[in-house]
């Protein structure tokens, strides 16, 4: 009994805690091959405490990121602010910042007016398309996009379009859709790849996990 060699094996003492039995071994090597984005809606109706929950989320996976030296993008994003038919991109912490207190400009993560969800992921997009790493873009939304000429299914249409293209060019997108958004942002990115947050205390841990998930990962 207990030893690990021969024709037989005693299952019950299969389970160490000494550390010496092992399925497979995966030895860090570096920094992880991984870099996020993380697209926040800013629009009016993320007011209260959905934006403030959405701006502490990006402080805390701004801080893990830099921590691991992962690289990373946070953008929020707004339209028609405050009367001009333009759509509005907030870069709060880019690839390129060179400074440790720019994940400061977080603090200003705040609810505006309407949304181009098409135009904002866009512009994510071709930002990581300059990385080298595998690329995952984290989308945290309440509802539809709805700016400026452009709304209802055709908003729905072309935003679900360019999802479809950031995918096809090897690029992850995930979305939190938050206070019963689910099933209205479910079309535009799949019910793989969204997470139903009806309370807003889960955000953090909701989205942390997918960061777990892509850091950890090991290619064969």
């Amino acid at each position: 009994s207990g030893q690990l060699y021969g024709k037989r094996i005693d299952c019950r003492t299969a389970y160490r805690e000494d550390g010496r039995l092992f399925k497979r071994e995966l030895v860090p090597d570096g920094a992880p091959k991984v870099a996020f984005g993380v697209l926040i809606d800013e629009s009016g109706s993320m007011s209260g405490y959905r934006i403030k929950m959405a701006r502490s989320t990006a402080i805390a996976i701004e801080d893990i990121l830099r921590r691991l030296n992962v690289p990373r993008i946070i953008v929020g994003h707004t339209a028609d602010y405050p009367e001009d038919h333009s759509v509005i991109i907030n870069r709060y912490v880019d690839f390129d910042s060179y400074r440790d207190d720019d994940k400061y400009r977080l603090a200003r993560v705040e609810a505006h007016a309407n949304n181009h969800d098409a135009a904002a992921l866009a512009y994510v997009g071709k930002k990581m398309e300059e990385r080298r790493e595998e690329k995952v873009i984290l989308v945290i939304s309440d509802g539809l996009p709805e700016a400026h000429d452009f709304s209802g299914s055709t908003a729905d249409r072309k935003t679900r379009e360019v999802v479809e293209q950031l995918r096809k060019r090897d690029i992850t997108v995930v979305a939190a859709a938050l206070g019963g958004s689910y099933n209205s942002l479910v079309s535009i990115y799949g019910k793989d790849h969204i997470m139903d947050i009806e309370d807003m205390s889960d955000l953090p841990v909701a989205l942390t996990k997918v960061i777990k998930k892509h850091v950890l990962k090991r290619r064969a």
